[in-house]
């Protein structure tokens, strides 16, 4: 989370809490420990430890959002010199130690860092939830080199402790970020191995060149530096936080919290909580559009209803049963919604103030995302595999363009329209005048939603990899990706 002062007395660390923990034994429990421990050496054994849960097989670990007194902690890990040294090092362990001297296991498996593979990005190392408490070091274990050509500054398995900045508390249900900056020069330098590892905060942001990132598993939303493609801290928004929205009049993010059926008002140079709404007549909201004066909000839910949300009020001002699946909200030049019905496959512009309907357009295929541009209504036309593209004016259709299969999402930039297609793991890149194909953007991952950093001319899909895939816009060519450990739901970027 982004630093702000907490009020209220936390918890002490390990109450309350199904965490891993290890706790160092007394003097008193060694008569007994000693002799099943010589057992166990003897038998070709060693001493349980207990650690982070696992998977079988190396199955991805599911991420959890923190329960009751628990607290999330992310760990991200990136170098201190980009060019530095070529060097190879795998951390053994990671663990968290509070106040009281309990200790608890962040890392499920060992991880092995690459610096040149890392160069100026950054790698997500670790994520738990612990008890709620004060903590004082996180402390890094390495293990031994893979070869020879390694050289063993740091001896295997020796502990590594970290102060943690300041008076470093986790408040029940927080989400934090710290971020370990790794110097490979240090490493290599006899006269100073324990300096190549420093522990940062998150720090405040400015509100520019920034992007907010909802990761619903975890109930949690990441910030984004996109001048240098780094996360730079988190909070939390309980409830399964999903689509977001900014109102730059007001700095505040709009997060739509669709398991807890609300939607949570954040100040977003500080992460804080200022207002959290509870949406009346629905407990199934699956999308939300910030109104062009920032005064309300529309929200469609799982029940096929669209509401006009009034923010001053607190209350609703509007509702329609629509019956017709509705899925998508766009805005549209002229001021009207446009609204994407997956059943009667079908684009309806609506009065927003009224929420009636003034026109129905139909379409070739299941809309699943919708985009106006150069006087043109693109849509994604996810079962059909193609983006029709419709006059404005009277909805009357221009042409079909064939995707490589289910396109999901489209954003304009520099005259262009970028499409993502999730099943053809494939983002296609239109003209606007006359609309055509240009080319086909390979990703490694299925993208699914998208924003545009306009500043540095970069492209960012939300994957399915548990990351960003990142797309320069000059060379259209994959450069990057921004690494999460869990599933990025919706994105927004502040240029």
């Amino acid at each position: 989370m982004l630093p702000t002062t907490i009020t209220h007395k936390p918890a002490s660390a390990g109450e309350g809490s199904g965490s891993s923990r290890r706790r160092r034994p007394g003097r008193h429990l060694w008569a007994f420990i000693f002799p099943a421990l010589v057992i166990g050496l003897l038998s070709g054994g060693c001493a349980a430890v207990t650690a982070p849960p696992s998977s079988p097989a190396g199955a991805p670990i599911p991420a959890r959002p923190p329960a009751g007194d628990e607290a999330l902690l992310s760990l991200f890990i990136q170098l201190a010199e980009p060019d530095g040294p070529a060097l190879v090092r795998t951390l053994a362990a990671i663990d968290l130690l509070a106040a009281d001297g309990a200790e608890f296991a962040l890392l499920p498996a060992p991880l092995t860092l690459e610096s040149a593979a890392i160069a100026g990005g950054q790698r997500f190392a670790a994520r738990q939830p612990v008890p709620a408490g004060r903590y004082r070091y996180l402390r890094l274990s390495f293990a031994a080199p893979r070869s020879g050509s390694e050289p063993a500054v740091m001896p295997a398995g020796s502990g590594l402790k970290l102060p943690l900045p300041g008076d470093f508390r986790l408040a029940p249900g927080e989400s934090q970020s710290l971020f370990l900056h790794w110097d490979p020069a240090a490493a290599l330098d006899p006269a100073r191995p324990r300096q190549a590892w420093r522990l940062q905060p998150a720090t405040p942001p400015l509100l520019t060149d920034l992007a907010f990132i909802s990761a619903p598993e975890i109930d949690t939303v990441y910030l984004l530096r996109t001048d240098n493609d780094h996360i730079c801290g988190s909070f939390a928004v309980a409830g399964r936080p999903t689509r977001l929205a900014y109102d730059d009049r007001r700095r505040h993010l709009y997060v739509l919290a669709a398991g807890a059926g609300a939607v949570q008002v954040v100040e977003a140079a500080t992460g804080r909580t200022v207002d959290r709404l509870t949406i009346p007549l629905t407990t199934r909201p699956s999308f939300l559009l910030l109104a062009a004066d920032g005064q309300s909000l529309y929200l469609l839910d799982e029940d096929d209803n669209l509401l006009l949300f009034d923010l001053a009020r607190g209350a609703v001002e509007q509702r329609r049963r629509l019956g017709f699946g509705a899925r998508y909200l766009h805005w549209l030049p002229d001021g009207t919604l446009a609204l994407a019905a997956s059943a009667s496959r079908e684009i309806y512009r609506l009065d927003p103030a009224t929420l009636a309907v003034l026109t129905v357009w139909p379409v070739q295929g299941d809309p699943a995302g919708l985009l106006a541009a150069a006087d043109l209504l693109f849509v994604a036309e996810n079962d059909a595999d193609t983006v029709g593209v419709y006059r404005l004016h009277d909805g009357q259709p221009v042409t079909s363009i064939a995707t490589t299969g289910a396109p999901y999402r489209l954003v304009a930039a520099e005259q262009r329209v970028y499409v993502s297609n999730r099943r053809g793991r494939t983002i296609s890149l239109l003209s606007m005048r006359p609309p055509g194909l240009l080319r086909e953007i390979a990703t490694e991952h299925q993208p699914g939603e998208l924003a545009t950093a306009t500043g540095y001319r970069r492209l960012y899909a939300a994957d399915s990899a548990e990351g960003l895939t990142i797309i320069d816009q000059g060379s259209q060519r994959v450069t990057g990706r921004v690494e999460l450990g869990t599933r990025a739901g919706h994105l927004v970027i502040i240029d």
